[in-house]
């Protein structure tokens, strides 16, 4: 999904080098050679080598989708029945035609429970919180977090899209230790996430299963090819100006992002994202300058990295912008900062 000026609503979101491999285990399984899909991606052989790059999302996407390709599988080669290329579009013709949510996922229970063997779905309907569930069996024995991720996030979208925006999960519930990259799932699913749960699912307000089916079976096609777009573009809307200029700026590692890259994916003019800051008593550099601070404290502290790995990971286009920004921040360098640091730590 993209703006008036074409700019792509995943150009401005990242993700961790870890996060982007994490999606390419299943074809890894499979033997396929990934060199001509990670160009075609825009990810280069030195990036892999480091393990601070970021990636924008739209590099996974379309990482993701020349692998169901040449897989012949949308399952990426996560499970051992591929699920050859259109599969997708007939699951969802038959659910698009649902009345309500209700029916909707009763529906997506259902067609999941048939079609994939090695994933069982469970629709729970309660009094006040209802759950969407899946069960995977894994029988590849592999690393599967990104079909896991996949799956959820194709649920929420496909659900807030049939519900035209009212969709919303209280909880977004993952059945493994909490990852590196748990950022960038917050990003997409603005939601609480509950690490090491029993099971991977959502939960949601019972009253939404209420909620009619906005969207003609005739639009599928159109939110398919950018169903995950769709998802963040939508998420970009939750909260004031501030929270989600703060959102577009987090998600930016490794890039200094300017007042017109936020505001194109905020989907307004630069002067009216301006005046808007102001009327809630920010400015744009100010919410700039604090995120990266925050990111830096992390990295030095936290991620124990380099003062030229932190100016990396954090915009700068050299170590020495860095520290002087860094000083002006905090009152000392980067230098000084991690030694008073290390030294109260081994006190």
């Amino acid at each position: 999904m993209s703006d008036g000026h074409g700019l792509s609503i995943t150009k401005t979101l990242t993700v961790t080098r870890e996060h982007l491999l994490s999606h390419v285990v299943g074809a890894q399984s499979c033997g396929l050679d990934l060199g001509p899909l990670y160009e075609r991606a825009g990810v280069s052989e030195e990036q892999l080598e480091n393990p601070h790059s970021r990636y924008p999302y739209d590099s996974l996407s379309r990482l993701r989708m020349d692998i169901c390709r040449i897989l012949d599988d949308e399952n990426a080669g996560f499970l051992v029945r591929a699920a050859p290329w259109g599969s997708t579009v007939m699951f969802c013709e038959a659910i698009t035609s649902s009345r309500t949510l209700r029916e909707v996922l009763t529906r997506y229970q259902r067609q999941t429970n048939i079609l994939a063997e090695e994933v069982h779905a469970e629709f729970i309907e309660s009094p006040y919180t209802s759950s969407f569930n899946f069960y995977f069996e894994n029988r590849k024995q592999i690393d599967d977090r990104a079909e896991i991720e996949a799956r959820l996030s194709f649920l929420l979208s496909f659900t807030l899209w049939l519900s035209g925006g009212r969709f919303r999960a209280n909880k977004i519930n993952l059945a493994f230790p909490i990852v590196s990259y748990a950022d960038d799932y917050c990003y997409i699913n603005p939601v609480t996430h509950v690490f090491g749960h029993q099971i991977n699912g959502i939960e949601f307000d019972t009253s939404l299963l209420r909620e009619p089916v906005r969207q003609p079976p005739r639009a599928l096609k159109q939110f398919l090819s950018n169903h995950l777009s769709y998802l963040i573009d939508e998420n970009l809307k939750l909260g004031n100006i501030v929270e989600r200029v703060k959102r577009v700026i987090s998600a930016s590692a490794g890039i200094a992002p300017t007042l017109e890259t936020v505001s194109g994916a905020l989907r307004m003019a630069p002067t009216t994202l301006r005046r808007r800051l102001r009327e809630e008593g920010a400015s744009f550099q100010r919410l700039k300058d604090e995120i990266r601070m925050a990111k830096a404290i992390h990295y030095l502290k936290d991620k124990k990295l380099t003062v030229a790995e932190t100016a990396e990971l954090t915009g700068f286009a050299d170590p020495a912008s860095f520290s002087r920004a860094f000083k002006e921040w905090t009152g000392i360098s980067p230098r000084n900062y991690e030694e008073s640091h290390n030294a109260t730590v081994g006190a």
